[in-house]
C-alpha cells in the first residue's frame, strides 16, 4: 500500500479543485444579486476555452518583534514575482495557439499568512499584502479559505 505522510494537504487541494470544477460545471459571468450573493456563470456557446488563473499558497510574510510576535505583513518577494508574471502573461503571451486573456483568478487558499486575518485587520492586511502584490492584474478573484484564514470566503474585484 502506498502511503504519503501528507495526505491531508493533497485532500485539501483535491476538495477544492472538485468543488471549482463542479461550480463550473452546474453554472453558465460574476454578478452580485440584491442580498449581497456573488454569482458565477459561464455561457460555453460563446468560446472554446475558458482561461483563468489558479494559484495557491499566495500569503505573503509576517514581519515579527523579538517576542515572535507579528508587528507588521508584506507581500513576499516570491509573491511580488509571480504577481508581475501574472500581469505580464495577461494578452501578450500565446498559449495553446492563442493568446492568453484570464477571465478570474481562483485562489486555492493559505492567502495570508501566518496568522491568517481577523475581522478587525482584514482591511490593513488586504491593503498590505495583497493588494500591494496583486493591485495591477485587474481581474475578479474567487478565494477559497484555507487552513491560515478565518472560515469564510472573500470576493474581491481587484
Amino acid at each position: 500500500m502506498l502511503y504519503y505522510p501528507n495526505w491531508h494537504v493533497v485532500a485539501k487541494y483535491l476538495f477544492k479543485l472538485v468543488l471549482f470544477a463542479t461550480m463550473i460545471a452546474l453554472t453558465s459571468s460574476f454578478y452580485q444579486d440584491n442580498g449581497n450573493r456573488v454569482h458565477f456563470t459561464y455561457d460555453y456557446e460563446d468560446s472554446t476555452s475558458l482561461d483563468f488563473y489558479l494559484v495557491g499558497d499566495i500569503g505573503g510574510m509576517e514581519i515579527l518583534d523579538e517576542q515572535k510576535n507579528p508587528i507588521n505583513h508584506a507581500p513576499s518577494k516570491g509573491q511580488m514575482m509571480v504577481a508581475e508574471r501574472m500581469k505580464e502573461l495577461i494578452g501578450n503571451t500565446k498559449l495553446f495557439g492563442e493568446k492568453f486573456f484570464p477571465e478570474f483568478v481562483l485562489s486555492l487558499g493559505d492567502n495570508f499568512y501566518d496568522s491568517g486575518i481577523s475581522l478587525k485587520d482584514a482591511d490593513e492586511r488586504f491593503l498590505k499584502t495583497f493588494y500591494k502584490a496583486y493591485g495591477g492584474i485587474g481581474l475578479q478573484w474567487i478565494t477559497l479559505a484555507g487552513n491560515s484564514l478565518l472560515n469564510i470566503m472573500y470576493i474581491v474585484t481587484i
